[in-house]
């Protein structure tokens, strides 16, 4: 017989979004090792991978974003979009600006930058040209904004 918790967790049945491998690494170290924003081995850990796989997740930026030292964010869609809301900490240049306007580009040494937009191809565009210009760990939110507020993420205007 089947295990019913691995047919609820993984099974056909299952709904909604799956949690990234890293993402669920990242709660066991929180509720086994009591994780805090001073605990920079688990904290270094979740950056690593995220800046490894290219991408990071609304859950786990939300996390970060709490922590001391949060990653630099980039808003890249139009201004009209970004004045209706943003992700809290995000800086705004429009996609089609960022090659002109590199130097307001938020740079943390060592912290990843997370680019994001509406749902995609701004943000691979403007990743292109931040790569092509020297920018290191250049990452894309998963999901972009309309996943962050589906999720019910915080919200600036």
């Amino acid at each position: 017989m089947n295990n019913p918790f691995s047919y609820t967790i993984c099974g056909p049945a299952a709904r909604g979004p799956k949690p990234s491998v890293a993402f669920v690494l990242f709660l066991l170290l929180v509720f086994t090792t009591g994780f805090a924003s001073t605990d920079i081995e688990e904290y270094d850990l979740l950056i690593d991978t995220v800046v490894a796989r290219g991408h990071i997740t609304a859950d786990e930026l939300a996390l970060l974003l709490d922590q001391e030292k949060p990653p630099a964010i980039l808003d890249v869609r139009f201004r009209k979009e970004y004045v209706a809301g943003h992700i809290p900490g995000a800086v705004h240049i429009p996609f089609n600006k960022v090659r002109k306007r590199l130097t307001e580009v938020p740079s943390i040494t060592g912290q990843p930058l997370v680019v994001y937009c509406a749902h995609g191809p701004r943000a691979w565009m403007a990743r292109r040209t931040l790569r092509n210009k020297g920018v290191k760990n250049v990452i894309l939110l998963k999901g972009h904004w309309r996943l962050w507020v589906k999720q019910g993420h915080p919200v600036e205007s």
